[in-house]
């Protein structure tokens, strides 16, 4: 049953890998086993269908979640990238820049995809998550602790930034300070976090 299914879900989401779908698939056969009962008024076969539809149907739901995450997290990332473009200072292999500079800035346009994904509220899988999302649930709450751990206007930064999507403009006026400033405290914030979280081995790709 558990093959047949994933196969029909698999024909109408071919982005998906089947390995995924025959999983979930697995789990909610699994799952029916367990919890089935003659008081159910209805035969294992038909009891067991729903199971693994449903198990499928929740896997299908945090794919898709997953993926606006993620998208949502390389939109920060392009908008931090044109704004070192829109100050002249565009990522590209110019014979002026340095290897240090583009060093830098690569850390803080990955810095605005970590502070974006830690923002995000992810969805709670059971315990047969895939490797990607095991990883990215590490990269998430590695994320929040070095944010956590920031030093104070760049936590503040980049938590009202990222966290409750105040404009940089907004945080400048909480923290006192010109906007040119904040944009170069956010700029380091997110340098940080990239450079932290190489530290510890972690990535989000």
């Amino acid at each position: 049953m558990a093959v047949g299914v994933a196969r029909s879900f698999a024909s109408l989401h071919p982005r998906i890998p089947f390995d995924d779908l025959l999983g979930a698939a697995e789990l909610g056969l699994v799952q029916a086993a367990r919890s089935f009962t003659a008081d159910e008024g209805v035969a294992f076969s038909t009891f067991a269908y729903c199971r693994v539809t449903g198990s499928i149907r929740d896997a299908l739901r945090g794919e898709a979640k997953w993926f606006a995450i993620r998208r949502a997290a390389e939109a920060a990332a392009v908008a931090v990238m044109a704004s070192l473009n829109d100050d002249g200072d565009p990522l590209h292999d110019e014979p002026s820049a340095t290897r240090a500079q583009h060093s830098e800035k690569a850390a803080v346009i990955q810095g605005a995809f970590l502070a974006a994904l830690a923002a995000a509220d992810p969805p709670q899988g059971g315990p047969e998550r895939s490797a990607e999302e095991a990883a990215l649930l590490r990269t998430i709450a590695a994320v929040r602790e070095i944010v956590a751990n920031l030093p104070e206007r760049d936590r503040i930064v980049v938590q009202r930034h990222y966290y409750e999507d105040d404009e940089l403009k907004s945080v400048a006026e909480l923290l006192g300070v010109s906007y040119t400033t904040a944009r170069r405290i956010h700029q380091d914030a997110l340098a940080r976090i990239a450079k932290r979280l190489k530290a510890r081995g972690l990535n989000a790709d």
